[in-house]
């Protein structure tokens, strides 16, 4: 130290300023003077090199007053933050023959001493010499040179820690007296130790390694023991099992799916587990049954600061506070006394499977909705809230015999009113909720099932933070919240109506997986491996589904600038989201691979800052086999027509059954000889609607049927339309037709004249009038529909998935079908649905076929159609 209190580089720097600003102005005060002779102030590169000679004039001057030369041949570098200080370890080392690099040049540098190696910096610097400062300070006590393999800094790499407080530093002391370094205390009440303790440790302890994202095996290790993959798995596997056991009770009782019940005489279950995971796990442990229990990976009762997290806990234990998804550590503080069981993944499984054949037994229809958690639709087996509550005690008691759990029930007239009974029924019992009762609640929108914190704050944000707010304010206001269709949703259930009937004929509509724990990735090519990773399981779930993807989407979490360390051991901690949608060309999983890591670069994403990837396969279709045909593929995709009444034997004509041609009379005889009055004879398959929710096939393209061919299924057939092969006319010739003349008429003439003939000896085939009113599904036949959906968030939905199939441009006729129902709603003086459905047609072009002016020509073409009709009628065109 000098006299002023400054130090010994203080003072070399203050010499070197002053050398530098006499050259400067030397310099300045000849600009023709030669620039090879100035200090290097013209460019970037002449500056840097004229400070390193000055800190190698510096370090000159420090060695030559050294005594020892200890370190000589040793050419240093100082990385970080060190105890001591980088200057002292700088002057203990050049003083005693060492020499200093200020930047580090690899080919230069024997040793790097540092305290502590970020990830990628350690796989860096894995082939150099890099020692702790004690290395260096030991070896200046001891006199000689210590061996550096004893300090090698290598495996003991530590996480970065919390902002450090620089406290002022005082000089080494070289004497024998100074204490060694001592490690911190112990916290007096260890139980009050903070969770991120444990992230001390460090991420190259043999087992972390072992677990880490890039270690070989680790999505299939991951996956084995996840049980979020085992609900996502159990889920898809419940719902084949439901369709399989729905299939087989139809065929055993020889009837067809019961048609949905009218809306106002509808009655839903929702069954739910009370507490699954742990209700199942402790079925094997009866000592349990009545203690404080959760279900989590962890099993030492010991461990106050694990962050294993809690699957599920009984109610027991929720009386403590304790709940699902809370850190083991946070819940023991909560009860002590709290036991902890392991996961039973085989029992699970089981328990879920005889839970849903109770189901299937006991519904009308039934709906996977989790491994534990179901919708039955019970409206024929129960027609009334009394009934309603006699079934659900049936089924907790055939639940609870066939698994040994307990399950809740709730009832309504609609899902979402069931939803809410149910959670005034748990634990252990069976609630009706009336829709009147429903609509007093004061529920918010995040009450309502696929409405999270993301939505709701939106709606929030719009005026709409409760149900009371959606109904009072109406469907457009919802709709310019949150879009069409999630605003559609909201205010359905703002009313305690379904967007959909309760079916077990659903499909998935993704593939994908997605892992947020022990993502630790150092380069670009271990993101890659990584992903490639992933989506090969995605690919394989979907080929086993025999499904493929046209579209697949990467989703990347990066941690947010600034973030703390997370609070879950290896887990993402807070992050942003991130995701590139990418279109499949091939069908090839390297392609798919391929694609994947090209949607992961395109993000622009720093593999160190990833803290989870997940990997979506979407834009689902059917695989069609190899030679089958796209009209095979509707064919297979077509609902079987409904069966239609026919004329009794006292109302058919006797003449004109006589001029009918033989076959075909034969054919009628021989079914009224069988005395049946029913007739299975259909429709031609190419005016049959798709339905594009068939269990065997999904066609990429939705083929609507006009609004006349689906009255035309619906109304009962006259006897010339059943059976359709009386078109064959060229057979008929008149009585009083003369032969030569008749066959020497064109055959379009012939056909017309048989037309005309046949129609008029047929006067007494119209259907007798009815005796009684028409019942009230005869009413509502007449309302105007699209392929059968009459409900406006019924034809928005076949909207949507019209638009989302088509390959290219519009069909014709799907185009034709839309325009005559809107046509029908407007002759009907229901604008107002009208404009709706108009409206989120144009969304969805505007979503899905941005790019694409046929389908901008589609709509264009929809709406003048409309608007010719709005003219004749109103004088006066749709504003959308």
């Amino acid at each position: 130290m000098d006299a002023d209190g400054g130090c010994d580089e203080d003072v070399a720097v203050r010499q070197a300023t002053e050398a530098e600003g006499h050259a400067a102005g030397a310099y300045l005060a000849h600009p023709t003077a030669d620039r090879a002779a100035a200090p290097g102030f013209g460019d970037f590169r002449g500056y840097f090199a004229q400070r390193k000679r000055k800190l190698a004039l510096q370090a000159e001057q420090l060695s030559a007053d050294g005594s020892s030369m200890m370190f000589s041949g040793v050419v240093f570098h100082i990385n970080g933050y060190t105890q001591p200080s980088h200057y002292e370890l700088k002057r203990l080392l050049v003083e005693r023959g060492a020499r200093f690099l200020h930047y580090l040049a690899k080919s230069e540098v024997t040793h790097i001493v540092a305290s502590r190696l970020t990830l990628a910096k350690e796989k860096a610097l894995r082939a150099y010499r890099v020692v702790r400062p004690e290395w260096v300070v030991d070896s200046v006590r001891a006199g000689r040179r210590l061996a550096w393999q004893a300090y090698a800094l290598g495996a003991a790499r530590m996480p970065p820690e919390e902002p450090v407080r620089m406290a002022p530093e005082v000089p080494l002391s070289l004497t024998p007296e100074v204490p060694p370094r001592m490690p911190p205390p112990p916290p007096a009440n260890p139980a009050a130790a903070p969770v991120v303790d444990r992230f001390d440790e460090g991420l190259n302890r043999p087992w972390v390694r072992r677990n880490l994202a890039t270690a070989p095996g680790f999505v299939e290790r991951y996956y084995a023991s996840s049980r979020l993959h085992h609900l996502a798995t159990w889920k898809a596997e419940m719902q084949d099992l439901v369709g399989r056991l729905r299939s087989q009770q139809q065929q055993q009782q020889h009837r067809r799916p019961p048609a949905p019940a009218d809306a106002g005489s509808r009655v839903v279950m929702h069954v739910d587990f009370d507490c699954f995971f742990v209700s199942v796990s402790l079925l094997g442990r009866p000592e349990l049954q009545d203690a404080p229990a959760a279900v989590c990976h962890a099993q030492e009762a010991a461990a106050d600061g694990s962050t294993s997290q809690i699957a599920s806990c009984n109610y027991a234990a929720r009386s403590f506070g304790v709940r699902n998804g809370m850190l083991l550590g946070q819940a023991l503080a909560k009860c002590p006394r709290l036991a902890t069981v392991a996961y039973d993944f085989a029992a699970y499984r089981r328990v879920a499977q005889a839970f849903f054949r109770v189901a299937v037994e006991m519904s009308d229809e039934t709906q996977v909705l989790s491994v534990d958690e179901a919708l039955l639709d019970v409206s024929r087996r129960a027609p009334h809230a009394e009934a309603a509550a006699r079934l659900a005690e049936d089924i907790r008691a055939r639940v609870f015999a066939a698994t040994g759990c307990r399950v809740s029930v709730g009832m309504g007239p609609s899902a979402c009113v069931a939803r809410q009974a149910t959670r005034r029924a748990k634990p252990d019992g069976a609630v009706w909720l009336a829709l009147e009762d429903y609509l007093e609640l004061p529920l918010r929108v995040t009450d309502l099932p696929g409405v999270g914190d993301v939505l709701g704050g939106q709606l929030a944000a719009a005026g709409l933070p409760h149900l009371a707010d959606v109904r009072r304010n109406g469907l457009h206001h919802a709709q310019a919240a949150v879009g069409a269709a999630n605003g559609l949703m909201v205010y359905e259930g703002a009313w305690g109506r379904d967007t959909g009937p309760v079916t077990s004929d659903t499909r998935r509509q993704a593939f994908g997986c997605e892992i947020g724990w022990a993502v630790r990735l150092s380069t670009a090519a271990e993101a890659d491996g990584f992903v490639r990773q992933l989506a090969e399981h995605a690919y394989a779930a979907m080929r086993q589904a025999k499904r493929w993807a046209r579209a697949v989407t990467v989703r990347v979490k990066v941690r947010r600038e600034g973030a703390g360390k997370p609070s879950k051991f290896l887990g993402h901690g807070v992050c942003d989201a991130v995701a590139r949608t990418l279109e499949l060309r091939d069908r090839g999983v390297e392609h798919v691979m391929g694609v994947c890591c090209e949607a992961l670069r395109a993000l622009g994403v720093d593999p160190l800052d990833i803290r989870a990837v997940g990997v979506r396969l979407h834009r689902l279709e059917d695989d069609v086999e190899e030679g089958r045909g796209v009209a095979d593929m509707l064919a297979a995709a077509a609902p079987a027509s409904a069966a239609c009444a026919m004329p009794s034997a006292s109302q058919v004509d006797p003449e004109v059954l006589a001029a009918l041609p033989a076959d075909v009379r034969r054919e009628i005889e021989q079914h009224y000889a069988g005395g049946s009055t029913s007739s299975n004879t259909g429709v031609s398959s190419a005016a049959r609607p798709v339905a594009r929710g068939s269990r065997r096939g999904r066609p990429r393209k939705l083929q609507l049927s006009t609004r006349q061919q689906q009255q035309q299924q619906q109304k009962q057939r006259r006897l010339t339309d059943v059976f359709r092969r009386v078109a064959q006319l060229d057979t008929v010739v008149p009585s009083q037709a003369d032969a030569t003349v008749w066959a020497g008429l064109p055959a379009s003439v012939r056909r017309e004249i048989a037309r005309e003939y046949v129609r008029e000896r047929q006067p007494t085939l119209q259907p007798p009038l009815p005796e009684k009113p028409a019942a009230a599904e005869d009413l509502a036949e007449s309302e105007p529909s699209l392929c059968g959906a009459s409900r406006v968030e019924d034809v928005c939905r076949l909207v949507a998935q019209w638009v989302e199939m088509a390959d290219g441009c519009a069909l014709a006729e799907d185009e034709d079908a839309l325009a005559e129902y809107l046509e029908e709603l407007v002759s009907r003086r229901n604008v107002v649905r009208a404009a709706e459905v108009l409206r989120y047609l144009r969304f969805c072009v505007g979503r899905w076929k941005p790019e694409c002016s046929e389908w901008r020509r589609t709509l264009a073409s929809v709406l003048a159609r409309v608007n010719r009709v709005c003219v004749d009628m109103y004088d006066a065109c749709l504003d959308l």
